[in-house]
């Protein structure tokens, strides 16, 4: 084996133990990577937290959406996918939404299918070790494809994989796993051109077979390398990223094409240009069955804001600090993160996160300063490009009316992913440009430079001492925060500490002592990213997540399907919604980023502030129409017609309501409404009364007479279910299930039509049945399904071609 290719697996068997390393506790160790105690400040576990001594009485990382989004879908996938279902629906929130279409569940996504192999709490801390290595794996292959040594690319790779950005939303799979692709999509496209013949390809008679076939073969080869890339971070499940992603890939592609035409290799930057192109379009048919499901679901929501809305989520300038000083606004692990009240908008930790360490700032100065490479300066403008979009310039209004489906995008902070991967690669480039002048003998400069590096940094960290100390002290955050000024003064100074000690390392470097100091920076990267990674990353008991109460068994008891509505005075000590789906239960409630636009107003509409925020109101006979059978709060409740308290040793007290609706019935009289809005005003008015009337727009099908029946529910699925009766019904039958294209209903061979009633629900026109198939699936993961097939089908045979030609065969 060259000693090269050996230096390389000895790289990435390093990358891979750092990466299990990195998350000890939740892999080899026995802990689960969820902040699992916010659970015991919930109900009905709560009453259980004084069986827990280890326990503190406070959430060591309040990240809710970790336990309450991430977690439930991940276990729900689990579930269904070893049941050999997919679950294109989801009965357990909102009175049932689409699953698949929610994208950050990220069925199809490789990674969710390792929770298959292991319960889901211990497959998190598992497969973010894997992000981890395969983040750090590609990178390190990118930056050995544009030149770097090995160590520089190694050291670039783990400042990449541990960067911020990644450690603040390690949670959160979908949104940290996307970018992880980016270095791979570059690295096939870098190796595909590379491929290419810088003259014409020759593929006439006058060249070779083998010459012929091997220009072929090596730049396909990569090009499907390329397109299955694009297809895995389209799959991951975060659209918000993939826009970033493809905004960096596709600019990276400019760049190169401009470079070679200008270099006069018109080969290659043609042939790169449409093999990108090709590559985009593959993989997006790729992820066909995710994207086309997604895109129907953000048509149906009302996530798009305006323009002004968008930017109000900007982040302040100051932020930037925060890439070289992490801690230095507090941190909730440490209960002290005053820096989500700087901006207008809320912005919690992980939003601002992109800690890259001291010494890649170093060496990405040193890469500035040195400019060896033409690369240097497209990652600069990438990073003053990030900073631009994240601060809400005016260039956000470019992407806001010009680039579909940027106007759902709120978080536009998130782009400092950007900033953050463009920092690594400039820090391995600083580093090989120190180690290549040091080969070529110029070293004279680079100890100045070194030190006017370091100084540099230095000022900084003192400059961002002085006025965080100026903040603190003006709006008097010391007094809500006691110590906090000691505690920033022990951030500013770590920094200093790294940035002197990558400082003397740097200058070792230029010496006889290279080879050890080489080691020890890396070392010191991997310290520095490590505690970083393992101060913030939440490792809770894992018992945490399996007390049981005699509640949950109330909740479920009963044969025919019912949902239930969880209340309190805030929203961490109720019960957290989406716990439902993994409980076995149905809530009204949930959290979703795409989810119904109609629902999120029916539930507004029927809300009220009477336990001391907004949530809906128990009492409205909507609850009845959306068959609420219990509510559950650990205060009591002013007394409601048909509620009565459940006797019995519960940890919160239940409310029967005697008057809830089966899941499907057959109203005494049909009522048509003009509009929506009038449709929502009666639905959640106090004297509805959806026994007897339904309500219906006027452009519904003609309904014939009602004739009710007793309905029961048989067979009930994920994906569907049946409507059974004794004896044959007609009529508009309601079923209290938000309505989303997609569902269908047959008897007796038939397909009966379906469309929204009651402003929101789903309604079917039976005529003379007496028994009613149900069934959800939507045309859009039709279409999508077999656009992945057929791109899977395309990528199969390309790669098949492009092995068997690699070598000129």
């Amino acid at each position: 084996m060259a000693p090269e290719r050996r230096r390389d697996i000895l790289c990435l068997l390093l990358l891979a133990m750092l990466s299990v390393g990195f998350l000890w506790p939740v892999t080899i160790g026995s802990k689960v990577m969820l902040p699992a105690d916010l659970l015991l400040l919930a109900d009905p576990w709560a009453a259980h937290a004084r069986k827990f001594p280890d326990f503190p009485g406070r959430v060591n990382n309040p990240i809710l959406d970790a336990v309450n989004q991430f977690y439930p879908w991940r276990a729900y996938a689990r579930k269904h996918l070893l049941n050999n279902t997919v679950p294109l629906w989801n009965p357990h929130q909102f009175c049932g939404t689409p699953f698949v279409a929610n994208n950050s569940s990220a069925v199809f996504y490789p990674e969710t299918w390792l929770h298959c192999l292991m319960p889901a709490e211990r497959a998190l801390g598992w497969a973010s070790a894997l992000f981890l290595f395969l983040a750090g794996a590609f990178m390190f292959g990118f930056l050995r494809t544009i030149g770097c040594r090995a160590a520089a690319a190694l050291f670039g790779a783990i400042a990449f994989m541990a960067n911020g950005f990644f450690v603040g939303w390690l949670c959160f799979p979908s949104v940290r796993s996307v970018f992880a692709w980016l270095p791979l999509i570059l690295m096939a496209y870098e190796r595909a051109i590379r491929a290419l013949p810088v003259s014409r390809l020759p593929n006439g008679p006058r060249a070779p077979q083998a010459v012929a076939c091997a220009a072929v073969g090596r730049p396909l080869g990569w090009a499907v390398v390329m397109a299955a890339g694009v297809g895995l971070q389209f799959l991951a499940g975060f659209m918000h990223i993939s826009l970033y992603l493809l905004m960096t890939v596709s600019l990276y592609v400019a760049w190169r094409t401009l470079m070679l035409w200008r270099a006069g290799a018109l080969t290659r930057a043609r042939y790169g240009f449409w093999l990108f192109i090709a590559a985009a379009v593959v993989g997006g048919c790729l992820a066909g069955c995710q994207l086309l499901p997604t895109l129907e679901a953000a048509g149906l929501s009302d996530r798009q804001a305006s323009y002004e809305r968008q930017v109000a989520f900007r982040l302040p300038p100051s932020f930037v600090v925060l890439g070289m000083i992490p801690d230095l606004m507090g941190n909730p692990v440490d209960n002290n993160h005053w820096g989500q009240w700087v901006p207008e908008q809320l912005r919690v930790y992980t939003e601002t996160a992109w800690y890259v360490g001291a010494a890649t700032w170093l060496f990405a100065l040193l890469a500035v300063a040195l400019y060896r490479r033409p690369a240097t300066w497209f990652w600069v403008g990438m990073f003053v490009l990030s900073w631009l979009l994240a601060m809400g310039s005016g260039l956000n209004a470019v992407l806001y009316y010009l680039v579909p489906g940027y106007k759902w995008l709120h978080g536009i902070g998130r782009v400092i992913v950007i900033a953050a991967t463009a920092v690594s690669i400039l820090g391995a480039l600083g580093l090989e440009c120190v180690l290549e002048a040091v080969r070529q003998g110029r070293r004279r400069r680079l100890p100045g430079m070194v030190l006017g590096a370091t100084l540099g940094l230095l000022i900084v960290g003192w400059l961002a001492w002085l006025g965080t100390k100026s903040f603190i002290l003006h709006h008097q955050i010391q007094r809500a925060l006691p110590g906090i000024l000691p505690y920033t003064a022990v951030q500013v100074g770590r920094f200093c500490g790294l940035v002197l000690a990558a400082g003397i390392l740097a200058y070792l470097c230029t010496t006889r002592l290279r080879r050890r100091a080489l080691v020890a920076l890396i070392i010191l990267l991997a310290l520095d990213m490590g505690l970083f990674i393992h101060h913030f990353t939440p490792a809770a008991n894992p018992a945490y997540l399996h007390i049981r109460t005699a509640t949950i068994p109330q909740l479920r008891s009963g044969r025919e399907p019912h949902r239930f509505l969880s209340l309190g005075k805030d929203a961490v000590r109720r019960l957290p919604a989406n716990q439902a789906m993994r409980l076995g239960l149905e809530d009204i409630q949930g959290s979703d980023s795409l989810y119904s636009g109609r629902y999120r107003k029916l539930l507004h509409a029927a809300s009220t502030e009477i336990l001391g925020f907004v949530q809906p109101d128990w009492r409205l006979p909507l609850m009845d129409l959306l068959g609420v059978r219990d509510v559950i709060c650990r205060q009591a409740l002013p007394p409601a017609e048909g509620f009565r308290r459940l006797e019995g040793h519960y940890e919160v007290n239940i409310y029967r309501n005697e008057q809830a609706l089966p899941r499907a019935y057959v109203p005494a009289t049909v009522r048509r409404v003009g509009t929506p809005a009038e449709a929502l005003r009666i639905v959640t008015s106090p004297d509805f009364q959806p026994r007897r009337e339904v309500i219906i727009g006027g452009d519904a099908a003609d309904v014939e007479r009602q004739q009710p029946a007793e309905l029961r529910i048989e067979d009930y699925r994920i994906n569907r279910f049946t409507i059974v009766s004794d004896q044959p019904w007609s009529g508009l039958t309601v079923i209290a299930n938000s309505f989303f294209p997609g569902w269908h209903a047959f008897a007796g061979g038939r397909q009966l039509p379906v469309f929204a009633v009651d402003y929101t629900l789903t309604g079917v026109v039976v005529r003379g049945a007496s028994r009613v198939e149900m069934v959800y699936l939507p045309t859009s993961f039709i279409v999508g399904g077999f656009l992945t097939c057929l791109a899977t089908a395309i990528l199969a045979c390309l790669g098949t071609a492009a092995w068997r030609w690699r070598d000129g065969r």
